[in-house]
């Protein structure tokens, strides 16, 4: 997990970032602040969609730098969900160098086009992100699993996984 940070005119918008570096799959939410109760909310919701709330039983861990966003009720959400939290050394990006290349294609790709909505509508900015991941998790070939998208990887590789991705041809 990482967090892109915009300023523009003195404001400051946060993009929380979530990847799995084996299968590709990469997530992020755009949030007013860098609180720790926002990155809570956002991993709770996202724990939710893809574990229907049961994490417990499948050894997660999650890797962070040491920003003040990924403690107090984030660290309570993890604990709760006995998820194991790693964190980088301070001004170690290489430690995290997957989640890191994910967000220099999160902002070359998707933010720097849409950098207007970041700071006038976050609402309709999140819903334009959650486009753009569906094509980047679905549609758009990887060169590191095989030239296939994260979801046909899993689909693929992990057929017990309860994620209920749906596999469509046209």
């Amino acid at each position: 997990m990482d967090t892109i940070e915009g300023i523009r005119d003195g404001i400051r918008r946060y993009v929380v970032s979530f990847f799995d570096p084996i299968s590709r799959l990469g997530l992020a939410f755009a949030t007013p602040t860098k609180s720790s109760k926002n990155t809570s909310h956002v991993l709770n919701a996202l724990l939710k969609a893809l574990f229907s709330g049961n994490p417990k039983a499948r050894g997660l861990a999650v890797l962070s730098d040491n920003g003040s966003e990924f403690l107090k009720h984030f660290q309570k959400t993890l604990e709760e969900n006995q998820i194991t939290h790693y964190f980088t050394y301070p001004r170690r990006p290489k430690m995290n160098s997957h989640c890191e290349r994910f967000n220099r294609t999160l902002q070359e790709m998707f933010i720097d086009f849409h950098e207007d909505l970041l700071f006038s509508d976050l609402q309709t900015f999140n819903q334009k992100l959650a486009d753009w991941l569906i094509k980047y998790n679905t549609i758009i070939p990887h060169h590191g699993i095989e030239l296939m998208s994260p979801v046909q990887w899993l689909i693929k590789y992990h057929p017990e996984c309860h994620m209920c991705w749906t596999n469509t041809h046209t």
